[in-house]
């Protein structure tokens, strides 16, 4: 067998690569499909956490949010954004048209939340293929200080 060119070898293991890279990202994503953002329930979140082998929701599928080398669930004020997004008074999940402004203090993890939250709306089925979303922030006054 004749040798590879170096240039041609490296190609040919970088398409490999990508090949390999694609596969698993695509198979990773079948693994959000359909799942909640979060099982508010607390008995119920154990119970799918038993049967779905810690799968149970979007959440614990790509892992939660970590802060100071710590895992931190999803908590009660998160579920007020959740619900003020999602519920409406007839308790239909709609939110076009929606608009929520949150005016909070740092470290909450609210932008972790609402990041998290655009990345399920896109995992989660088809309803956002070819869609935008928009993220507005402002930057931190300390950090304008050290400018």
């Amino acid at each position: 067998m004749p040798a590879i060119p170096y240039q041609l070898h490296q190609k040919l293991r970088a398409a490999q690569a990508q090949a390999q890279h694609q596969q698993s990202s695509s198979s990773n994503l079948s693994a959000l499909l359909d799942k909640p953002f979060w099982i508010w329930d607390r008995r119920e979140h154990i119970q799918q956490a038993v049967a779905t082998n810690g799968q149970c929701c979007f959440n614990h599928v790509v892992g939660l949010p970590v802060k100071d080398k710590l895992e931190h669930p999803i908590y009660d004020y998160e579920k007020i954004l959740y619900d003020s997004l999602f519920l409406t008074k007839n308790e239909k999940k709609d939110f076009k048209n929606k608009h929520l402004w949150v005016k909070k203090a740092t470290g909450l993890g609210v932008t972790e939340f609402m990041l998290r939250m655009m990345a399920w709306l896109c995992t989660k089925d088809s309803n956002f293929v070819n869609a935008q979303i928009c993220i507005v922030t402002g930057p931190n006054q300390d950090m304008l200080s050290n400018l």
